[in-house]
């Protein structure tokens, strides 16, 4: 008994995806057949794997809104007092079922569509270097430990993926609803709406009846009741006494990234335009439109500060406060040959701007630069397998702030904030990796 929790885990580590209708383990028997353990480890290169789970994903929506085979489960599906099934009676002479999986027929995915279903893809991919992978794929072996991928294919797996993927490149989408605000409302015993509520941390924050806001002359008085948001933003401004409170970036630089148009898949399409529907626009005033505003006291003491390197008034040209002076060899001289400020810089007649024989955007730009916009770990060209249970799929959901417009039933919204209260404790209680190099002693 003190091992059929290791067994059953090890069942549910390898049992097949829903892409593969049955798989082949190696299996740990004990001579007496008191237990059997699945003896394997199963790795996956993480893109390949999330890009399947995208599409096992998208044909299970389909499956549940055309409703052919879709049947609820029932739990508990067995009974207290039902005896368990024999598995040669029951399961050995049962066909698996069809595997579910997306047909990748379309051009578009020509460099996947034979491997992408494989138990493990791309493992034997060194044993046929004369083939057109060989370019764009690097596993090291049977072994597989490693991986690297071409643009052209983590592209494709990002389109097959992208239906599980957080699809919000601009960090400011989680402003107030990330780590640092958390832990700061679980410091302050307070709950962002849609976020976990937390036991309070300090208890002794009962304040006195003999000293509030009528009789402290030092407190400053506001009548009217502060949001919760504005007490987590700024903990120390809108609070008697923070503790423990965690500051976060006001704001990230924005993201001026817009995104591939699905009805512009051309490969002659301009990657870099201007997109002035998502963006803010850069507005044209024409010169006579245009009315300088009045001067002020502080704009005539900005006016008459010097600009950088033109020596000031009280100065008398000192070397280090002359920039022209530090770039000539005898600047007091007129016989230097060195710049002088007021020299125009002339050019050749056949002066050419660097990189212009080459194109501004390839067939491959437009989905490299979307790959520096995507989440792990599509923004990466290589690294090491994971073990499948170690790869977060859905994690981000419950970090998200949960729009009004999905109308989500109370259920998911409450286990969502259970996932959420787990992930945070979870977080404020995992200690730093130690540094595990060797050191010669």
């Amino acid at each position: 008994l003190k091992y059929v929790p290791h067994a059953l885990y090890k069942l549910l580590e390898n049992i097949p995806m829903p892409w593969e209708s049955y798989k082949d383990v190696p299996v740990l028997f004990h001579m007496t057949g008191a237990i059997s353990f699945v003896d394997h480890v199963p790795k996956v290169i993480e893109p390949i794997y999330r890009a399947q789970w995208g599409t096992a994903w998208l044909l299970m929506r389909r499956e549940k809104r055309d409703r052919r085979h879709f049947k609820r489960m029932r739990f508990p599906p067995f009974d207290d007092e039902e005896p368990p099934l024999d598995y040669a009676d029951h399961l050995l002479n049962v066909e698996p079922a069809e595997a579910v999986q997306l047909e990748l027929e379309d051009e578009q995915y020509a460099l996947i569509e034979d491997w992408f279903y494989d138990s493990q893809p791309l493992s034997d991919v060194r044993s046929t270097r004369e083939g057109p992978l060989a370019e764009h794929v690097y596993v090291n072996g049977p072994s597989y430990k490693e991986w690297r991928l071409s643009t052209p294919i983590m592209v494709q797996l990002y389109a097959l993926a992208e239906p599980l993927l957080n699809a919000f490149p601009d960090e400011n989408v989680r402003y107030l609803f990330d780590l640092p605000q958390f832990l700061t409302a679980k410091a302050l015993n307070m709950a962002i709406p849609g976020g976990a509520k937390f036991e309070p941390l300090f208890r002794d924050v009962d304040e006195d009846e003999d000293w509030n806001d009528f009789n402290d002359v030092s407190k400053l008085v506001i009548r009217q009741p502060i949001r919760t948001e504005y007490k987590i933003a700024f903990p120390h401004v809108y609070n008697s006494r923070p503790r423990k409170v965690k500051i976060a970036p006001y704001h990230y630089p924005q993201c001026c990234y817009v995104g591939n148009d699905d009805e512009q898949e051309d490969e002659e399409m301009i990657c870099f335009d201007a997109y002035p529907t998502q963006l803010n626009p850069i507005m044209r005033i024409q010169p006579g439109n245009y009315k300088p505003r009045e001067m002020d006291e502080f704009d005539e003491e900005e006016e008459a500060i010097p600009l950088v390197g033109e020596p000031g008034e009280d100065d008398d040209d000192d070397y280090y406060d002359n920039v022209w002076a530090q770039h000539t060899e005898d600047w007091e001289s007129n016989d230097d040959p060195g710049w002088e400020p007021d020299d125009e810089v002339v050019g050749s007649d056949d002066l050419q701007p660097i990189l212009l024989d080459a194109p501004l955007a390839t067939a491959n730009t437009s989905g490299g630069v979307s790959l520096y916009f995507a989440p792990h770990p599509f923004n990466t060209r290589s690294g090491r397998t994971r073990r499948t249970i170690d790869v977060p799929l859905i994690g981000h959901w419950y970090r998200d702030r949960v729009s009004r417009d999905l109308n989500y039933p109370i259920k998911v919204r409450v286990s969502y904030q259970k996932l959420l209260k787990n992930w945070v404790l979870n977080q404020l209680h995992s200690k730093p990796h130690k540094k595990k190099a060797k050191r010669a002693l």
